[in-house]
């Protein structure tokens, strides 16, 4: 199933998807984004507690140890302070341990997107499924790929917003969740990201 496919199928689904969203994640992420803009997350556990449990990093804490983590926000706070939006590239290389392979990709995206919610797009692996990108696997720089795998995805999403499919769904998510102040590339991303579970071509919202 190719990812035009799946995109057709979230359009025809998106009022089914939408009410999927609940307030309290439209407010978990707000708090998130408006923390940073103020500049008032700096050393502020209540924060970090909120940026974990919303960006799903909770789930994977048994990958990470302290000091990991507090680079990662080290990173956020730095940015932030500097009124600075790091490359995926700069981001990526402050992310990665000395003696360990692994690229944080997805991570690294939502550290950028937070900074620049407006212009930055989330990457994980439900968004890289419905948008046909995987910049992991096989041989080669896995940094590279990532960079490139980022591009394609910031030309998929500066493309769905010009398009009247989408816009139609911007208008439902702004119905739904009136004076919500959330950038048109996170509606979307919202969607997409609740398009979960697929039967075959048939996309499943329970």
């Amino acid at each position: 199933m190719s990812y035009k496919d799946r995109i057709k199928e979230i359009k025809n689904k998106k009022k089914s998807l939408i009410k999927k969203i609940s307030k309290e994640e439209i407010e978990a992420y707000k708090f998130i984004i408006d923390t940073v803009k103020n500049k008032k997350n700096k050393n502020n556990y209540v924060f970090r507690f909120v940026f974990l449990n919303f960006f799903k990093v909770k789930n994977f804490r048994d990958n990470f140890d302290d000091d990991w983590l507090n680079r990662y926000f080290q990173i956020l706070e730095n940015a932030s302070g500097q009124n600075k939006i790091p490359s995926i590239k700069e981001v990526l290389e402050q992310l990665k341990n000395k003696n360990d392979k692994k690229v944080w990709f997805s991570y690294a995206t939502k550290l950028i997107h937070t900074l620049d919610p407006k212009e930055s797009p989330i990457y994980d692996s439900s968004i890289g499924k419905n948008l046909g990108i995987y910049p992991h696997g096989g041989k080669g720089d896995k940094i590279k790929k990532c960079i490139k795998a980022y591009t394609m995805l910031q030309c998929r999403y500066n493309e769905m917003q010009c398009q009247k499919g989408w816009k139609k769904s911007i208008e439902c998510f702004k119905k739904q969740f009136p004076r919500n102040n959330v950038s048109n590339m996170k509606k979307i991303d919202f969607i997409i990201w609740k398009a979960r579970k697929w039967k075959g071509k048939k996309l499943i919202v329970e």
